[in-house]
């Protein structure tokens, strides 16, 4: 579950950039 949250921010961080 942790993970599946951890790619969220990651995609989301990275798409704001």
């Amino acid at each position: 579950m942790a993970i599946l949250f951890i790619q969220v921010c990651s995609i989301s961080s990275f798409s704001i950039i």
